[in-house]
């Protein structure tokens, strides 16, 4: 609503806003392992996955020309990832640790702009699509001491 619409009507929603909306999906799995193999070595080990989804409609004003007031905004994340360490007491003043660390991302995002509708009709094909993007990151990285 705009600042002139809400005190007329503090908790209505406008007829434009009627298709406005959000479908969220989050997940979230993780294991974590830590064992004492003798006095002076120890193991531990993390594994986890992430999903995120979300299919946001909104429309932010009834301006008629333009697009850029009703969006659909897509998020689709996916992250896993491994964190795995070894670590040896030698002595009180040395301690050496190795380990795996492998992380990985799949995201994509995609915001499209429609045409003026009241409400705003996000079944049809937008009038543009604005961000479109998809990127993925591999890291791995293994042993360390201190």
């Amino acid at each position: 609503m705009t600042a002139a619409e809400l005190p007329a009507h503090r908790r209505g929603s406008a007829l434009r806003n009627g298709n406005d909306g959000d479908d969220r999906d989050m997940r979230q799995i993780a294991a974590h392992v830590d064992l004492k193999l003798s006095d002076a070595l120890t193991f531990g080990t993390r594994l986890y996955y992430s999903r995120y989804e979300d299919d946001r409609r909104v429309t932010f004003s009834d301006l008629p020309t333009g697009n850029l007031p009703r969006q659909r905004r897509v998020w689709d994340e996916r992250q896993t990832g491994l964190l795995s360490t070894l670590t040896w007491q030698a002595s009180p003043a040395l301690t050496v640790e190795g380990g795996l660390n492998y992380e990985q991302q799949d995201n994509g995002y995609l915001r499209e702009r429609y045409a003026y509708a009241e409400p705003t009709d996000f079944s049809q094909a937008p009038a543009r699509v604005q961000n479109n993007a998809r990127h993925s990151f591999d890291n791995w990285v293994a042993a360390r001491t201190r």
